[in-house]
């Protein structure tokens, strides 16, 4: 039998919660990477308080919410079809191109989770 911990010392990468502002579930990012283009909205700044991101672009500027602030503030496009955010592209050692991607929240999010057995 396993139990879930919570603690504000379980930082975002031992998080195991699957959830808008947590871990990202391949569904939404799979939707926003492979929709149309012009739902990206380029980030022009990213404010960060806490888990509280305020994040700029040309068509408004939207308060969203993410266990992983300092790395969702390095992201350059905004979907807010999917609340995906994606970060700069990055090329591997092995030659492959990659994104980090941010889920995030619409309301204030709770403690990161994680499962021990």
């Amino acid at each position: 039998m396993s139990r879930v911990e919570t603690a504000p010392s379980i930082g975002h990468r031992e998080c195991d919660l699957v959830a808008r502002g947590h871990k990202p579930h391949w569904i939404p990012a799979l939707k926003a990477a492979n929709g149309p283009e012009e739902l990206w909205l380029e980030i022009l700044s990213v404010q960060v308080d806490g888990t509280q991101l305020v994040i700029e672009t040309a068509r408004g500027t939207f308060t969203r919410y993410n266990h992983d602030p300092a790395g969702a503030a390095q992201a350059v496009d905004f979907n807010r079809e999917w609340g995906v955010l994606r970060g700069p592209e990055v090329t591997g050692e092995d030659g492959h191109t990659r994104r980090s991607v941010h889920l995030v929240s619409m309301s204030p999010i709770g403690p990161c989770e994680v499962s021990v057995a």
